[in-house]
C-alpha cells in the first residue's frame, strides 16, 4: 500500500549506532519539519520537540512535506527475529530518511509515520528497569500536541 502513495519503507528498526533512548526531533536542529501540523494554530499549540522510539524509516515521493527527518548516521537494523539485535545483523544507512511526512493526496490529505509508540503511553522493561515510552517519556514534550495537530489537519483545520 505504501508504494501506491510513493513511499518506500525500510523494514527495520531506525536508530543511530550506540543510541540508547528516544530519537529527538526539534525545530532547533531542523529535524522537525515546518508544516501546518508542526506550526499549529499559534504559539499555544506549536510543536517544538518530539520523541520517537525506534520505528522504521521511509522515503517519501514529491508532494509530501517531511515532518520528522532522521539524523545523520541513522541505520536501519534488520534483525532475523524482531527485537533480537546482534552485532552481525544486516543494516542499511537511512540517514536523512523520514519518520513522519504529510501532504495532499488527490482531493484528500495523507499523514504517514514510521513509528507508533510515540502516540501511546507505555511502560516497558529496559535494562531491568521499568521505563515509560510515548506520551509518558519526559523528552516527548510535544508528542500529544503533534497527534492533536495531525487530527485537526486531517479534518481540514489548521492550514
Amino acid at each position: 500500500m505504501a508504494e501506491a502513495f510513493g513511499l518506500q519503507f525500510s523494514d527495520g528498526f531506525a536508530m543511530p549506532p550506540g543510541h540508547n533512548g528516544p530519537l529527538i526531533f526539534s525545530r532547533d536542529d531542523e529535524s522537525l519539519g515546518v508544516h501546518a501540523i508542526t506550526l499549529g494554530r499559534g504559539d499555544d499549540d506549536a510543536v517544538r520537540v518530539v520523541a520517537s522510539f525506534t520505528g522504521s524509516a521511509f522515503l517519501a515521493g514529491p508532494g509530501l512535506t517531511p515532518l520528522l527527518t532522521l539524523p545523520p548516521t541513522t541505520l536501519s537494523y534488520l534483525p532475523q527475529q524482531a527485537g533480537q539485535f546482534d552485532a552481525g545483523m544486516p543494516r542499511a544507512n537511512v540517514s536523512g530518511w523520514l519518520q513522519g511526512a504529510a501532504g495532499p493526496i488527490g482531493d484528500g490529505r495523507l499523514v504517514v509515520f514510521g513509528e507508533a509508540a510515540m502516540f501511546t503511553a507505555q511502560e516497558v522493561m529496559i535494562d531491568g528497569e521499568i521505563q515509560g515510552i510515548g506520551f509518558v517519556e519526559p523528552e516527548a514534550q510535544d508528542n500529544q500536541q503533534l497527534l492533536l495537530n495531525v487530527c485537526r489537519w486531517l479534518a481540514g483545520a489548521g492550514d
